[in-house]
C-alpha cells in the first residue's frame, strides 16, 4: 500500500508539475503571443491606410499632372486676351487697326494713366476721340466690346454734328 502511495504521490506529484510547466507556457508564451499578433493587426490595419491615402494621393498627383498640361494651354491663351503693360504701344496699335478697319477717319488717342492696382488686372486707360459716320462708329464700337482682350469702355460721350457724329470713348485695357 505504501508502495501504491507512493506511485499516486508521484503522479500527482508530475500533474501538479505539468500543470505549473502549462500555466507558465500560457503566461508566458501564449498570451504575449497574443498581444503582439493583436498589436501586429493593428500596424497592419494602420499600414493598410497609409497606404490607401498614399496611393490616393499618388492618383491625385497623377490627375494633376495630366491636367497641367491642358490647364497651361489654357493659361497661354487667357494671357492672349491682356495687353503688355511694358509696351503700351501694343494698345494704341490695336485702336489704330480697329479704326482704320471700320473706315474712321483721323483718331486721337490719349493716354490718361496706368493703375497697376484697384481692379482684378493692372490696366491702362485711354480716351479715344474722333469724328465719324453713325455707321462707321458702330462697326467700330461692336468690334472692341467683341473683341477678345479684355477692356472695360466706361464712358461714352456722342454729340451729333451734322452728318457725322463726334465719339469721345474712356477705355481701361487690361494688362498683363
Amino acid at each position: 500500500m505504501i508502495d501504491k502511495f507512493k506511485h499516486q504521490t508521484k503522479i500527482y506529484l508530475s500533474l501538479v508539475f505539468f500543470g505549473i510547466i502549462i500555466f507558465f507556457f500560457v503566461f508566458l508564451v501564449l498570451i504575449p503571443s497574443f498581444e503582439n499578433i493583436e498589436k501586429s493587426k493593428q500596424d497592419f490595419s494602420f499600414q493598410k491606410e497609409r497606404f490607401s491615402l498614399l496611393e490616393y494621393k499618388r492618383l491625385n498627383i497623377d490627375f494633376l499632372r495630366r491636367n497641367h498640361r491642358e490647364a497651361e494651354g489654357k493659361v497661354n491663351k487667357i494671357e492672349d486676351l491682356f495687353f503688355s503693360s511694358e509696351n503700351p504701344n501694343e494698345t494704341l496699335d490695336y485702336i489704330e487697326k480697329e479704326s482704320s478697319d471700320c473706315g474712321i477717319g483721323e483718331v486721337s488717342v490719349s493716354e490718361i494713366s496706368f493703375f497697376e492696382h484697384g481692379k482684378p488686372w493692372p490696366y491702362f486707360s485711354f480716351q479715344i476721340s474722333f469724328n465719324s459716320s453713325f455707321d462707321n462708329f458702330s462697326k467700330f464700337l461692336e468690334r472692341i466690346e467683341n473683341s477678345p482682350l479684355m477692356l472695360d469702355i466706361q464712358r461714352l460721350t456722342l454729340n451729333n454734328n451734322e452728318d457725322n457724329v463726334n465719339v469721345s470713348i474712356f477705355v481701361n485695357f487690361f494688362t498683363k
